[in-house]
This record gives structure tokens, sequence and C-alpha cells, in this order.
């Protein structure tokens, strides 16, 4: 039996600092997504802030503007 890969919960936040997370490289003030494990962690160091609340509707609507790499369904069959 298939063990199903529980999906990691992604987190808006801000970078405080200049970061490279996930071999993507971000500015002050950018806005994108931490997976939830690395949240605190990254957030006791100084290195995040919070971000602004994005609606599951807007992912659909515009996935360009969060840096996501999202696949169409027939892509990602």
């Amino acid at each position: 039996m298939a063990k199903k890969i529980e999906e990691a919960k992604m987190i808006n936040v801000k970078a405080l600092v200049y970061l490279k997370y996930n071999k993507n490289c971000y500015k002050i003030d950018d806005e994108f997504q931490v997976n939830e494990d690395d949240l605190e962690e990254m957030g006791e160091k100084g290195l995040i802030g919070p971000g602004k609340e994005v609606l599951k509707e807007d992912l659909n609507d515009a996935p360009e503007e969060l840096g996501a790499d999202v696949l169409s369904p027939k892509e990602g069959e």
C-alpha cells in the first residue's frame, strides 16, 4: 500500500534581510512563501516578518505574483 505524502503548508512572509531560500534570492521587503516547518526558526533569527494573508482564490488567479511554480492540471498529471 502506498503512503500518502502530507503536503507541507506554506506561509506568506516578508524578508527583513537579503536572503536565499529554496534556491531563490529575496531582497528586503520581498514577499514569498516558506514552509511551515522553517517559519519559527527563521522568525527567531530575524530573517522574516509577517506577510499579507492570501486567500486560496487569489492563488488560482495570480500564482506568478507569489513566485510559485504552478502547473496546470493537465501538465501535473
